[in-house]
Parts: C-alpha cells; structure tokens; sequence
C-alpha cells in the first residue's frame, strides 16, 4: 500500500467528470468497483458516492501505473491521477452520466487493499438480510442504499430551508423527558443520578410543542424523533413493521383556522399561511415525484378509514351506507 500523500488529494468526485473536463487532469479517490483486463489495457470502474467512471491504464504511455493497475481486485481503495479524455465511438455507456468519458491514469496510489468481499455491492444482489448487517460497511456501499441517505439528507435540508422562507423556527427539543400517557409504551432510560428514577424517550413532543405555543412561538418546526416501545404496526397492505423509531415532520401552526392549511396562501399577506398542498408540492419537487398520486391516496385513506394517518394499527373501515338506506324509513326506538 502507499502512503496518502499531498499529491494524492482528491480534485473531482468520480460521478462528477464530465465531456467539460476533456483535456484536464484530475485526482479521483475510490473504490475498485470492476477491473477488466483487455489484453494489455486494464479498464478500472472507479466508484464514489457520487458515481461511476472508467479509468484506463495503457502499459505504453505509462508503464509503472499499468503495473500496480495488475494486482487491483474489487474495493481496493485508490488515488488515480490522469487526464480525460473521449470514449472511443462506438464504446460510450448511455446509462451512466461520465459514459461519454474516461480517465487515461498517468499514476496510480493503493491507499488500501480488501480480502474478497462476501456478496457483491450491486442492488439486486440476492444476501440474506443477517449476512448485509453483520457486513454493514460493505451494504452501505451499495447504490440504492447510499441514494437512500443523499435523499434523505436533501430533503431534511430543503424542509428546514422551506420552514424557514414561510416564517417558521426550528426548536430542538429535549430527547430525555418524563413520561406521557400516549397510545404506546415509553422506552425508559434509568438515571444514574437519581437512583431508581427513569428518562422517558418521547413519543412526540407534545408538552414541549404546547409549552411554545402558549409562550408566542405560533409557528414552530423540527425534524423529530418518533420512539415507541410497542411500535408494531400495521400498514395497508397488512404488512407488519418494527422500527426503534422513525424521524418525521413536526410542525406546529398557531392563529389560523383548520380550513386555511388546505387553501392558497393569499398574495396581500405580510406572512403567507403555511398549507398542506403547498409543502407536498415542494417535498415533492425535491424527491422528483409528482402531487397528485399522494392526494389520491391521502383522499383514499379519509374516504375508506376516516383518518390520513399512515400508522393504523388496527385500520378501521368507514362503511358509506347513506345511499343503501336513503329510501328507508327508519322510526325512532323507544324502551
């Protein structure tokens, strides 16, 4: 293996070189994703959290990187320093974003090799679930998982950026607190100061939400923490789900009538109403998806069970039976 070294800092991430950087040089960090040996060439798939790009080692222009390039097996951990240049015709790759480029490597670092991995790192690798959790750091490499993370990390940012240009603050409120009568049992943390005496993880920040309402925090947000202790739940499909917890959207809307969260925000407004629709379409923006699909569900959801919640645990069904009984004359029951 090589020492990191100055020279050896990363310029680009993989998944961001692109037909601009032609003629450029640039230092890549990553992981051996594939190697493919041509017969003299060796083509190295280069990959980060941002991407994929083909690095190709000639034995001709540069003879001492062709040879470390030899012994590269998959996740070896790499600085490549090399120039871009245009795939050959005939040779792109339309299904990655760098597929019109590669990166002929003038030098090469191991910054560290890898054993033979037990499963490969691709989505539709069929592991048992057991054999990716004892291997985490190696099922955390994989695409659909990291995209997962990237998302989640966008949308945390642009919902507190969003909260923020409607007028909202954001309060953190205090994870260790008392216990709530709620509809679940409380995860109990022991004290160490009091003896005998417990924290309770809230199941949501009920007393702390209500405490800034009545102090004029009328419009008050946080990416909080939901823990339950029985949080088996049932979901739509009947499919059954056990989280510790799961982080969720919390926010707290002072001064306004219930009908004005589903209404436009007026345009004379000092402050515009914060509403339902307007906050889906811009999550919605951010995840690249489309409003109408979660309106026709969330309606659904009202229409068959009477509550757009998605935790049920046990879903009632709201039967309509105003049409089957119009004609019928009902008289009063008396004792």
């Amino acid at each position: 293996m090589d020492a990191f070294l100055p020279e050896h800092k990363r310029t680009l991430y993989c998944g961001q070189v692109r037909p601009d950087h032609i003629g450029k040089e640039v230092v890549l960090c990553g992981w051996v994703h594939r190697r493919r040996d041509h017969g003299g060439l060796v083509f190295v798939d280069l990959r980060d959290r941002d991407g994929i790009v083909q690095v190709v080692f000639s034995p001709d222009s540069f003879p001492d990187a062709h040879a470390k390039a030899d012994s590269l097996r998959a996740e070896y951990v790499l600085s490549v320093r090399g120039t871009v240049r245009r795939r050959p015709e005939g040779t792109e790759n339309r299904n990655l974003p760098t597929g019109a480029i590669e990166v002929v490597a003038s030098s090469l670092a191991i910054l560290n090799e890898s054993k033979p991995i037990p499963f490969a790192l691709e989505d539709d690798t069929d592991v048992a679930e057991n054999v990716r959790l004892k291997y985490r750091y190696l099922d955390l490499r994989r695409p659909s998982v990291q995209k997962a993370f990237l998302t989640r990390s966008l949308l945390a940012r642009s919902t507190r950026d969003y909260f923020f240009e409607n007028g909202f603050i954001e309060v953190e409120t205090p994870v260790l607190t008392k216990s709530t009568p709620e509809g679940a049992r409380d995860y109990l943390v022991p004290s160490r100061v009091s003896q005998g005496m417990f924290y309770a993880l809230p199941q949501s920040p009920q007393l702390f939400k209500q405490i800034l309402m009545i102090s004029g925090y009328d419009r008050y947000a946080q990416v909080a923490h939901q823990w339950e202790g029985d949080c088996l739940f049932q979901v739509e499909d009947n499919s059954t789900g056990a989280p510790l917890s799961w982080l969720y959207f919390d926010l707290w809307h002072g001064k306004c009538r219930r009908a004005q969260a589903f209404e436009p925000p007026a345009q004379d407004m000092p402050r515009p109403v914060f509403t339902i629709s307007a906050s889906l379409k811009h999550f919605l923006q951010v995840l690249g998806g489309q409003l109408d699909p979660i309106q026709a569900m969330l309606t659904r959801r009202l229409r068959v069970h009477g509550s757009m919640g998605y935790m049920l645990r046990n879903i009632p069904t709201v039967l309509d039976f105003v049409r089957v009984l119009s004609g019928v004359a009902i008289e009063p029951v008396h004792d």
